[in-house]
């Protein structure tokens, strides 16, 4: 079996990056002759066959912090997310998606905040955990600040697990 990297097979996210026949491109967009050679990146230590570790490939990233010059900053904020998500609804259902509870529907733009909440504290983001709950706090939601607390925590715990 070989180990490697493949995400949107678009050439978009750079995940499939490898050394191929001598040079280093993304494998899902690189013609493959009848002999190529494949390898993992060079100058990144090797976590198992092609697949190479980027952590500090993304510390890097990080501090020039390129997103802050991004002129498309607010497809990233909460409120942004939570349009998306229900033109996505629109789309696909024709109508804004709801379930039946207690009292025949259930508040769908709270538990579209409350699943991006649980996703960005999985992935450890502290910080986008907070604009959540700022954004769900300003929308006139009672959140209970030790919830809050606890949540935040917990995020920071998971980016530490990630990082180590």
């Amino acid at each position: 079996s070989l180990a490697f990297r493949a995400l949107c097979c678009e050439g978009v996210c750079g995940s499939c990056a490898m050394n191929i026949n001598g040079v280093n491109s993304l494998a899902c967009v690189t013609y493959a002759a009848q002999v190529t050679t494949v390898g993992p990146l060079p100058n990144f230590p090797v976590v198992k066959d092609m697949v190479v570790d980027l952590k500090g490939f993304f510390k890097q990233y990080e501090y020039i912090r390129p997103f802050s010059r991004n002129v498309n900053l607010g497809r990233y904020h909460a409120d942004s997310m939570y349009s998306r998500y229900v033109d996505a609804c629109h789309a696909l259902y024709g109508k804004p998606i709801t379930s039946a509870g207690a009292s025949g529907e259930v508040n769908t733009e709270l538990a579209a905040y409350l699943t991006l909440l649980d996703d960005v504290v999985a992935a450890g983001d502290a910080t986008k955990a907070v604009l959540v709950l700022r954004t769900i706090r300003a929308k006139g939601y009672v959140v209970d600040n030790e919830k809050a607390k606890a949540v935040l925590l917990e995020a920071e715990k998971n980016c530490a697990a990630k990082a180590a």
